[in-house]
């Protein structure tokens, strides 16, 4: 599983350096923002910890998606609400695939996109679109396995591009 796993993420990265290259994203007809450019995207893994790098081989003690009580959507909104109280955050869903785009405004100006995704997403849409109107952008994926989205990881992801 571990060769097939490595060989079809290899195979899914170079795809998506092609698409990045004719400029052929897939279009999110579920998005009603108006989107401009964000800041460079962080990579998703979390940060480094004593417990064992990158990637946790198993839960971490601090708050993290899975061992909260509510959804993964629900765990986001919150960390939004408390950590950063003075931005507004609203969320969609994408329609048309798995993914929840979060937003943060600030007097009125959106400030931040947040998008959550599946591991198995390729979509660029929103990204692309933040890119070119200069918003900032940042994701998270919420499936897949060793990254936990711990609540430090996100709070300091999220501020790195605010």
């Amino acid at each position: 599983m571990g060769l097939f796993s490595d060989l079809f993420k290899k195979v899914k990265q170079g795809i998506d350096e092609i698409e990045d290259a004719i400029g052929n994203d897939t279009p999110n007809t579920a998005s009603s923002a108006s989107y401009t450019a964000p800041a460079e995207e962080v990579p998703a893994a979390p940060s480094c910890s004593a417990e064992g790098g990158s990637y946790y081989d198993r839960m971490p003690a601090e708050e993290c998606q899975y061992n909260f009580n509510g959804t993964y959507v629900e765990y986001f909104a919150k960390i939004f609400r408390e950590d950063f109280p003075e931005y507004e955050a609203s969320y969609e869903r994408a329609s048309n695939r798995d993914a929840v785009i979060f937003t943060l405004k600030k007097d009125g100006a959106t400030s931040l996109v947040c998008e959550l995704l599946s591991e198995n997403s390729v979509a660029k849409k929103v990204r692309a679109d933040c890119k070119a109107a200069g918003i900032p952008y940042v994701r998270f994926y919420f499936n897949h396995e060793g990254w936990w989205n711990a609540r430090s990881y996100v709070v300091d992801r999220v501020r790195s591009v605010l």
